[in-house]
């Protein structure tokens, strides 16, 4: 492939995932028929909406204080405010730019490594915050799947479980000494000097709080998403739909590890296509599971990416910024 088609791919690439996401979403709603989505999205309660959205911004604090511990532990000075106002656009960026969730992980990285260069231990706090919150959410699933003992679910069980495992593996890599030093010697490895900078950096972090840091990064996740649950049971319950808490969690953990895949943007049509498939093993309409997915997208994911692009738009407003110098060295 000559490198002019490469790049026209690379720059379509973005939009087939606004394309397939729409695509994926319009064709859930011509399946199920829109008419009841539209009634069921429409009867549910102001008070649900609001409340699933508190709880949404109360996630997004609870991996904020993930995301700065683990950056602390790594030498990086980001308080709990910093880390809510990157995740915040985070989300922001990933959801309204057609990179999707790519965007979302440069947007954290630039913003971690900005105030002092710091590349390597930027990534890879970035990589043990994903992997912590991607671990406990299969493993969540995994064990209500285990309480759930339906044999149909075998597939899922594997999925969850395969998931949690690679999810956990680079930080336990990283953790390992003889990895640290490898990578420490990428320095002096035949690589171009800006990329065995870059990975040599991941071979000096910080390791003396690596223990604490990663049981109190475990115990945050876990209560992310048991308040992730509690959204989901909210607006399922203001939907009309009856099922059990831990057929919600299996749900949401397999479903929201589906909407991992970068085929769409915000995970959109992959996470909805999931519900449907999983709420139907315990008779939940198809409308009903369809309704049950837009809302939590709407409530999680669209408002909290419109509150991001306030919180980003404020701090683009306020940051200072830096006169340039003119040719005498002063401003002018």
């Amino acid at each position: 492939m000559s490198k002019g088609r490469r790049t026209s791919l690379q720059k379509a690439l973005p939009l087939l995932r606004v394309v397939a996401a729409c695509a994926i979403v319009a064709a859930l709603l011509f399946w199920v028929g829109p008419v009841e989505v539209v009634e069921n999205l429409g009867a549910l309660p102001a008070s649900a909406a609001a409340a699933g959205f508190a709880g949404a911004l109360i996630a997004q604090s609870i991996g904020a204080v993930r995301l700065s511990r683990i950056a602390r532990s790594q030498g990086l000075r980001v308080g709990g405010r910093e880390a809510l106002s990157i995740s915040l656009a985070a989300v922001f960026y990933g959801l309204f730019l057609p990179a999707g969730n790519a965007t979302g992980w440069a947007v954290r990285l630039l913003r971690l490594s900005r105030d002092e260069g710091r590349f390597g231990a930027a990534l890879l706090v970035l990589g043990f915050d994903r992997s912590f919150a991607t671990a406990s959410l299969a493993a969540i699933g995994a064990a209500a799947d285990l309480a759930l003992g339906r044999p149909a679910t075998v597939a899922v069980s594997v999925l969850l479980v395969a998931v949690a495992l690679c999810a956990m593996l680079p930080a336990m890599l990283l953790g390992v000494p003889s990895t640290r030093r490898l990578l420490a010697r990428a320095r002096s490895a035949r690589l171009p000097r800006w990329l065995g900078g870059k990975i040599g950096d991941l071979g000096g972090l910080e390791t003396g709080t690596e223990r604490g840091t990663a049981a109190l990064a475990t115990v945050l996740s876990l209560c992310l998403h048991v308040v992730g649950i509690a959204i989901w049971v909210v607006l399922a319950r203001s939907l009309g739909i009856d099922v059990d808490v831990v057929v919600i969690a299996w749900v949401r953990s397999a479903a929201m590890v589906v909407a991992l895949v970068p085929a769409s943007v915000g995970g959109l049509g992959l996470r909805e296509s999931a519900s449907i498939y999983l709420l139907g093993f315990f008779g939940v309409g198809q409308a009903d599971a369809l309704s049950l997915s837009l809302a939590v997208f709407a409530v999680t994911v669209l408002a909290v990416g419109v509150v991001g692009g306030c919180v980003e738009l404020w701090r683009l407003i306020t940051s200072p910024r830096s006169v340039p110098p003119t040719r005498g060295g002063t401003p002018s």
